[in-house]
């Protein structure tokens, strides 16, 4: 027994206990899948800057020199002529370019960008519920694997302590030898059920850890304990706090007002651009004459398309199927979202009525096994009725376990569906 409690110690010892809490802190800190969705944002933000830019002039800067290995020369006489060029050019200019008038397109390309960048943080948004999802799951995964063990090494403990009652009765006649072999047989079921629960212990504890990053052999102990917490709201209540607060429906809006954004720009691409442009240069020649000199220029452009072999009524077709598909995005969504709720909803209401139940038979196996051992031990009832009773007992507590286990989950889908995580 002393070696037991030592041995008990030493893995308390070398645990790695954790909360709830820190267990969505650290898969919110840790998680490969948020890294990739925030460099998602950050991606689209780098767009939206890009976008902007067509709100400023184009400046360039330009310089060369050229070497003309000969240079025509116009023939007037013998031993005359008129070079047309010098053997050495040099040239430097800058030129600004800036758009006056786009038709709306400018405008149109920075909102389709803005949106872009909306959408990438809503699928953020949605990537952090997938991942808080799974970690509620896997957390209370662990604690119900972990009670399970408790309630199997009670099992195995009262199993023990009634097979040597048992046996000292065998030997003193009390009992028959076909009631030692019920009590070893009972003895060994109690131990299969405790290995099964160790079992799902383990596999509890590295499904967690490898959700959080953590060594599968770390020894991770979750800390914490199920709550029953009522929920009294009305499902049409909710239903519409899930259309207003869940990032899917933000996600389709937007990608909707992405769509309408792209037929504006589809139907607006042919009109006019008015461009200014303007250009200093800095040359040598300079007007035939060999010298450095300077020269000013603008101009202002109109530019068009008559005629792009109907490519662009065809991107305004594909532009209105677009939004349609939009539309018809957020209606099927909008459906699929109030049956996630409905469910949810229902799911919560049955467990929480289930666990009612439970409860109360769970109060009444535990009375049954209270009075069992004493009628056993007045020798009022036989081993094989104890036994029974016992394993009754044990049925009922992991019963009510996993019944308030699938509550406390069923709660967490509720949440989920409703969108109440921000």
């Amino acid at each position: 027994m002393k070696l037991m409690l030592m041995v008990g110690i030493l893995i308390t010892s070398l645990s790695f206990a954790i909360t709830l809490d820190e267990a969505l802190e650290i898969v919110s800190r840790e998680s490969r899948e948020l890294l990739l969705a925030d460099l998602s944002v950050q991606e689209s933000v780098e767009k939206l800057h890009q976008s902007k830019s067509s709100y400023f002039p184009t400046i360039e800067l330009t310089g060369g020199y050229m070497r003309m290995s000969s240079v025509p020369i116009i023939e007037l006489g013998p031993g005359t002529g008129i070079p047309l060029g010098y053997y050495d050019n040099y040239s430097a200019s800058i030129n600004l370019s800036y758009p006056l008038f786009t038709s709306g397109k400018r405008g149109l390309g920075y909102r389709m960008s803005y949106l872009g960048t909306e959408i990438a943080r809503q699928e953020r948004v949605l990537k952090d519920y997938e991942l808080r999802e799974s970690v509620y799951a896997g957390f209370y995964g662990l604690l119900v694997a972990q009670e399970a063990v408790e309630i199997a090494n009670e099992a195995l403990e009262r199993a023990r302590d009634h097979l040597e009652v048992v046996k000292v009765q065998q030997r003193k006649g009390i009992v028959s030898q076909l009631d030692l072999l019920r009590a070893e047989y009972s003895y060994s079921e109690s131990e299969a059920e405790h290995l099964r629960a160790k079992s799902g212990e383990e596999i509890a504890r590295k499904a967690l850890n490898l959700l959080l990053g953590i060594d599968l052999g770390e020894l991770t102990v979750a800390e914490g304990q199920f709550e029953y917490l009522p929920w009294e709201e009305e499902i049409s209540l909710l239903v519409e706090r899930a259309f207003d607060l869940r990032p899917e429906m933000r996600t389709v809006a937007l990608g909707r007002q992405m769509a309408t954004a792209s037929l504006s720009f589809a139907r607006f691409k042919n009109a006019p651009n008015l461009v200014l442009s303007v250009g200093y240069s800095y040359e040598k020649p300079y007007q035939f004459e060999e010298k450095w000199g300077r020269s000013l220029t603008a101009s202002l452009g109109v530019q068009f398309s008559l005629f792009d072999g109907f490519r662009n009524a065809s991107e305004v077709r594909e532009a209105r199927i677009g939004v349609k598909k939009a539309e018809t995005q957020e209606e099927l969504l909008r459906r699929v979202i109030q049956f996630e709720v409905e469910k949810a909803h229902l799911d919560l209401s049955e467990f929480r009525a289930e666990l009612s139940v439970q409860q109360k038979a769970l109060k009444q196996a535990e009375e049954a096994l209270r009075t069992a051992d004493e009628q056993y031990k007045k020798g009022l009832i036989s081993s094989l009725d104890y036994e029974d009773v016992a394993f009754a007992y044990t049925r009922a507590q992991f019963a009510n376990l996993y019944t308030l286990y699938q509550y406390v989950l069923s709660r967490v889908r509720l949440e989920r569906a409703v969108g109440l995580w921000e």
